[in-house]
């Protein structure tokens, strides 16, 4: 066989790995290994948090042991699932951040969202959310237009490629949230989600009430500006 003819078969052989239909065996592969380690590190981290807690609490008998579990727990399962997710959208050339950022838009009222809203929605800065907009413009997932109801104002809305790329996606995204509730029950999602969302609403209150604060002073400077 011709080298050229060589060549040539061993190319179309190889991966398109820019290509999200389908993952390279390679890739299939590493992610397994990928969170079989995240799974035995995760085990070893509850572990050394439980030793530093005991640590810790026999030099601070005052320690608040069960708030302190709860909040470093919680913080340690969000970057171990973060993780997992961005092991997994890395084959279609995405991060966990990148994906939610992409199906805000998607699933935002009309299609569309300004950049300050998906902000807002993700609790990012906006330099953040301005590069990974540049970067989804860039791979022609999203694109800027002007809002029907004030074409003064810049919105996002996701392409068609985008559009195909979520819908193919979600199935997939699912699947790897199923796997990573793995052995809870009903019951126990249903308290944990529960829970959640308790400790999320008392968090966020203060917020929204100093924004609600910065809001009414200044209305009232506006209301009490004199008239040119």
């Amino acid at each position: 066989m011709p080298k050229g003819r060589k060549r040539e078969d061993a190319k179309a052989r190889t991966p398109n790995v820019a290509e999200p239909s389908t993952l390279p065996v390679d890739y299939r592969i590493a992610n397994m290994i990928t969170q079989v380690t995240i799974m035995q590190t995760t085990n070893n981290i509850v572990q050394r948090l439980e030793d530093g807690i005991a640590r810790v609490r026999r030099m601070h008998p005052q320690l608040p042991v069960e708030v302190v579990r709860v909040v470093r727990l919680t913080d340690l399962l969000s970057r171990v699932m973060f993780a997992r997710l961005d092991a997994f959208l890395a084959g279609h050339g995405l991060t966990d951040t990148s994906w939610l950022f992409l199906t805000s838009i998607y699933t935002a009222p009309g299609g569309v969202r300004s950049p300050s809203e998906v902000g807002r929605a993700l609790a990012q800065s906006k330099p953040h959310m301005t590069r990974l907009a540049d970067t989804l413009l860039a791979k022609g997932l999203i694109r800027r237009t002007h809002s029907e109801a004030d074409r003064r104002r810049v919105v996002l809305a996701v392409t068609p490629k985008g559009q195909r790329l979520v819908e193919r996606l979600l199935p997939q995204v699912w699947a790897q949230h199923q796997q990573l509730a793995h052995g809870l029950a009903r019951t126990d999602l249903a308290q944990l989600s529960a829970l959640l969302a308790k400790w999320l609403s008392q968090l966020d209150r203060p917020v929204q009430e100093s924004v609600a604060a910065v809001h009414r002073r200044t209305e009232g400077k506006r209301s009490h500006r004199p008239a040119t």
